[in-house]
Formats: C-alpha cells, structure tokens, sequence
C-alpha cells in the first residue's frame, strides 16, 4: 500500500493509513477526482468502477482503470490492485509507472518469481529508473530469505488482538503492554470518517502474574478520565524507564480539526495521569511528528516527521534533553544512513548503540520492513533487515524488542503487521536459543566393532578439561557452548590413543549436531616407527624436531602408566657392522634419556640397538659394497630411524617412583557466566 501524502500516519495503523470515507452519491469523473484526491479512496472506487464501465474515451478509460488500481492499493487489497493495474498496463497512452506499481503488488502479495518480471517490464518501459534493480534485487532477497534458516518463531498474540486494528506496542511497569487500537471501546461516539472505525486509543494489558510469571489480563484503556485518550486520535507511546513520563502522539488536535499530528508529553501524579504539553519543536501547524521513542538513558527521543529538508516522504530525527535548560534540542535529522527517498517509521531505540525501526525506502520483502541499525564512531551503520519470518511482502512495523534478555539475549519482543490483509495484529517474536551438541561412536580400529567405556577427553580453548563415558553401544555425548574451540580424543586402556579432533563453534549463527566419531588402536606386539626420528650421519644426538615426535610418545606413556616400551634404533648401512650396532645402541640410550629427563622411570623403557640388520628400504651395503653404495642420502636418511613396541601392560610403579606418576589434578571447567552489568544507580530525569 503506498503510504504517501498521508495526514494521519502516525496514529491510525499503517494497513488503513490513507482511510476510508463515505461513499458519494455522484458518479461524475470530477467528483471521482476530488474523493481521490482528498485520499476517500472508498468513495473514489465506488464512483470511478461506475465510470470505467461507460467510458468510450480511451485514454480517460486507461486513466480511470489506473485510479481503480490507486484505490485498491491504498485501502490494502493488493490483489485487485494488482489485477487493475495488469488491466491498464495493457491500454494505450497509460502512465509508464503502472509498471512499476504492478511489480510492487505482486511483490507485496510475495509473489516474487512474477515480480522479477513485472519489475523487468518496468525496467523496458523506464530504463533509468534504478526502482527496477533495487526491486528485482529485493524480490530475489526475499526468495533467499524465505528458504534460509531462521532462529525467529513468530506467533499472533491475541490477547491483545481484536477483530480491529491493534499495533504499536510498548513495554510498560511491571511487563505489562501498551498498545494503540481503534476497536469499538474507543472514546467518541462519532466513526473516524477515514477509517470507517472508531478513534485511535491507548490501550494497557496488565500483567497480573506473580514471581516473574507474565500473565496478562483483557486490555483496558490507559485512562478513564479523558485526559490521555481524547474523542480522536492517540497512539505509539514511550516511557521514561520509571514509567511515570509518558511520550505519545495525537493527531487531528484537540477538537479534531488539525491538520497535523504532534508528540505530547504527560507525566503521572500519583496514580493518574497530569496534563499533556505539546514538545516544543511540534510548533508548526502542517508537519506531521510521531512515534516517539526515548533511549534507555532518557536523553534522547527518536521520532518520525514529513518535516522539510529531508531525505524522503518521512525521515527519523532525534531530539536531544538540555538539562541546564531543562528543554529538549532542535531536531536533528539521522541522515542517508538511515532515511531514504520513501518512508521511514516507528523508531525503537533497543540499546543507546543499537536502533531498530520501519521502512520501505530500504531494499526488503514488500512494504514496510523492520530493520536495525548499530551505531559505530558515532556514525550509523548500514541497516540490517530482519528477513522472514520477521518481514513479509506485507508491512511490518512498531517492533519493540525485550531489555531484560530473558529469551536469546534479548532477541525477544513484539511488533504489528497486516500480513494477510486482515488488519494489523500484534505479534510476539523469539529467537530460539543457540544450540549446539558434540556427539560420536569409539570403534575398534581393526575391527571396527564399537569400544564401550571409553574415556573422551574435550579440551576447551586449550585450558578446560571435560571428560564424558562411551557408553554400551559405543557412543558419547556432550552440549557445547558458543563461541568455543574444542578440541576431542578418545582414551582406553590397552588402545592408542585416538586421532584428535576438532570442533568450533565460533560464529556459527544456528544451532548445529557436530558428528565425531573416534578409533582406538589395541596395543599389538609390533614395531612402531615414530615418524619424524631421525638422525644426521654418524649422530646419535637428537634433532629439535625429534623432540617434538617424542613428547607425543612421552603423552603416551603418561596416559597409559602400565606399559612398558621396548626403543629400537637404526643405522644405515655405511661403516662397519660393529660400529653400526654401538652407534644405534648410543641412538636408543639418547631417547631413553630424553625421556627420562621429562619423568619417565627408565625401567619403563628398554633401548636396543639393531645397528643395520633391519634395513627399512633394501639400501644393505658392507666394506664398500652392495645395492646400497647406490641408493641417495634420502634413502639412506629413512634408515637411521627410531622405533618402538609395547612389550608389556603390567607395570607398577614403586612406592619411591610415586612421585612420577602424573598428577590427577581435578578437571576444570569454564567459568560462570559473568554479569556484564551492574546495579547502577538510577538517575531520575525531570523532563
């Protein structure tokens, strides 16, 4: 629905923004005209479709068909809207922009494949229009977001919705709401003839619940006495965080004549409300002020005005509380960032850094859509739109977004929305909490066959330590948190120790199953060869890089302090036998040693030196002689090597090597969440 040129937008619910009237009783084209123009959209499609029938006159024919399209589109039937404006598309001299408003009508009835190419046949009839791309851009956006994972729920919450326009709620003492409505409980006797409904009223829901519980009862108006809600329009509040200042709009003027809508301030005295002030820069008598709404601190107050010299049809602006002055500041407009050439509404200022609010100048999925914008260096970063299921092709708007965090840190709340074509309801909203699990099987590396009671150890951002059980069949089991790194192995006695793997759940936007599945090697009476010992011609001193290999054998023997290991070291096959077998045996005591050095009982370890009898590679050579005299400095290099061999799985430390066995100290784990605010004293403004 196009919302432009409107009088009363803030007030009356933007499905119904332009009105109704009553019908006319005259059918002449003039009179059509005049209802049309004075925005009695009802009146002027009652009185063109009499026309349209009789009309010879082709391009007058085309202009009316276009007009009946205007209408329907303005009272929110985008479906015939759409239908007329395929019917005028296809008449002589028709206004180009028919194109454009067909596009948009399929668009907002979230046909987007047929828009993509309504919005191409705009493009041919205008093509320096830039609507063209910026709508075939959103409509393949909107398919994206309508398929991607979503953490929103999104309900219709309907004890505050009636079978009348509700929208724009608002937090209130004790979790209560707030909310506008034009349902019959209305003040005035008299149907608002824009709308054909009643006036626009306040309306409160209050929390009867007890202990934290939010249990809210039937809506009741925020006032009986008149003072708030008048015999015409009042709606979109905000409240000082102590809920005795209230801000809200009222339109058409006291006696309902205005042509203007203005932010009123209110303030509690005891249990009732005072009188309401006009806010000193609502001065002029033809600019449209409203949706009103105060940052936590309550020094600033963001509201939407048709004021001159901004960026589109309606702009967000911010006033400014002077305290020495005990005044509020001169608008000041939130520029490019934010406004655009179209409408831009219903501001809610969630944190002093983070701004949510409405717009349809923005790319996104219809008509209004409800976007966020975080300040950074004092500057408005390009709004974020909030995708389905939050966003239609319909309009949404007046989102109010939970300060308490009780659901996903916040991410909870309400906003209004016509989709459906129903009238506007408030709906609730929630991001389901990120989850994430870990989970796998221990298999038998040989047999495959599943290992019960095996240890996983998780190391979390290489400080804290979990363990969890393999159970029967296998498998573990473990609830990871977010914005963590894991690391995951398996242990069991008589196995090796499994590979290690990983997990991160480091900016991950959705909830995520993480599969690791483990394999334990049984200890076998073979040689080992632990890649990566090897020595320089002639050496029997160990590399850096050696030593690396060897605290992976040292985990080992501490992991499993029962064994005991046999270190077999090797020679090429240059030099004599018996130097050879004295080199290899020195090769093997300096493992022995370095091991011991780092607490590992030498009767645990067994060095044997084989010289060259277990040439890995066929390089065999003596006195001069043989294949090996042929092979590279490569090959002979994969011969000076260090294996070993578990040789037992019955060692037991004495009571003078105690002091070697590892320490158990006891597992960490991740601290308690810290609160990252504290109680702050409350500052009271006096507005």
């Amino acid at each position: 629905m196009n919302i432009r040129n409107q009088v009363v937008i803030y007030v009356i619910s933007v499905s119904l923004i332009l009105g109704l009237f009553g019908c006319g009783s005259s059918s002449s084209l003039e009179k059509a005209n005049t209802a049309y123009d004075l925005y009695q959209f009802h009146s002027a499609l009652e009185m063109y479709r009499k026309l349209v029938s009789k009309e010879r006159d082709k391009r007058l024919k085309a202009d009316i068909t276009y007009k009946i399209g205007h209408c329907y589109r303005q009272i929110g039937d985008f479906a015939k809207a759409e239908n007329y404006y395929t019917r005028a598309s296809k008449l002589p001299t028709i206004d180009p922009e028919v194109f454009y408003y067909r596009a948009d009508m399929l668009k907002r009835l979230e046909k987007y494949e047929d828009a993509i190419i309504a919005f191409k046949d705009f493009a041919r009839e205008m093509p320096s229009d830039p609507r063209a791309e910026i709508g075939i851009k959103s409509c393949e956006d909107a398919i994206k977001w309508k398929n991607d994972k979503t953490r929103y729920v999104v309900d219709n919450f309907k004890i505050l919705n009636s079978k009348f326009n509700d929208f724009a709620p608002m937090y209130y003492v004790n979790n209560s709401l707030v909310f506008t409505s034009d349902r019959e409980e209305s003040q005035g006797n008299k149907l608002y003839d824009w709308t054909y409904q009643k006036h626009t009223d306040i309306y409160v829901s209050n929390n009867i619940g007890k202990k934290g519980v939010i249990k809210l009862e039937k809506p009741v108006s925020i006032d009986e006495d008149g003072i708030v809600n008048t015999k015409f329009n009042e709606g979109v509040v905000t409240f000082d965080r102590r809920f005795n200042t209230m801000f809200y709009t009222q339109c058409n003027g006291k006696d309902g004549d205005g042509h203007n809508c203005q932010i009123f301030v209110i303030r509690k005295k005891g249990k009732v409300w005072g009188q309401p002030e006009i806010m000193p820069f609502c001065t002029d008598s033809f600019i449209k002020f409203g949706h009103p709404s105060l940052s936590p601190d309550g020094n600033k107050l963001y509201f939407a005005s048709d004021m001159p010299g901004g960026y589109g049809e309606h702009d967000l602006y911010v006033s400014s509380y002077v305290k020495r002055g005990k005044t509020w500041s001169d608008p000041v407009n939130l520029g490019p960032v934010i406004n655009t050439p179209g409408n831009d509404f219903y501001p809610f200022s969630y944190t002093e850094d983070r701004l949510y609010f409405s717009s349809d100048g923005h790319p996104g999925m219809g008509g209004l859509d409800i976007f966020y914008s975080d300040k950074a260096n004092d500057e408005w970063t390009t709004p974020v739109n909030l995708k389905s299921p939050v966003n239609t092709g319909w309009d949404d708007f007046s989102i109010i977004v939970d300060p308490g965090g009780t659901i996903a840190k916040g991410y909870s709340g309400y906003f209004a929305s016509n989709r459906g074509g129903k009238g506007d309801d408030i709906y609730h909203f929630y991001m389901t909490p990120l989850k994430y699990t870990l989970s796998g099987t221990i298999f038998n590396l040989r047999t495959k066959e599943v290992i019960p009671d095996a240890t996983v150890k998780l190391i979390i951002n290489d400080t804290f330590e979990i363990e969890v059980k393999s159970d029967a069949s296998g498998g573990y089991r473990y609830d990871l948190l977010p914005e963590n790194e894991y690391s995951v192995q398996a242990f069991k006695k008589f196995h090796f120790d499994s590979e290690i793997k990983y997990v991160s759940t480091v900016g991950l936007e959705f909830s995520e199953d993480f599969i690791r599945d483990l394999y334990l090697d049984p200890f076998m009476p073979v040689d080992i060869e632990l890649e990566g010992i090897y020595y320089d011609l002639d050496k029997y001193t160990l590399r850096a890089e050696s030593m690396v290999v060897l605290d992976s054998l040292y985990q080992l023997l501490i992991n499993h302090p029962y064994i005991v290991i046999e270190l077999g070291s090797h020679t090429d096959c240059r030099a004599s036998y018996e130097y050879n077998q004295v080199l290899s045996e020195n090769r093997a005591k300096s493992v022995v040693e370095y091991l011991e050095y780092k607490g590992i009982p030498a009767d645990r370890m067994v060095p044997i030196g084989y010289g060259e009898e277990q040439i890995a590679n066929g390089c065999t050579c003596e006195d001069g002689e043989g294949p090996g005299m042929a092979c590279s400095e490569e090959q002979h290099q994969q011969n000076r090597r260090t294996t070993f061999k578990i040789i037992r799985v019955d060692y037991q430390y004495r009571e003078d090597q105690l002091h070697l066995l590892p320490k158990k100290e006891p597992k960490k784990a991740p601290p308690p969440a810290e609160k990252k605010k504290e109680e702050e004293k409350e500052e009271e403004i006096e507005y």
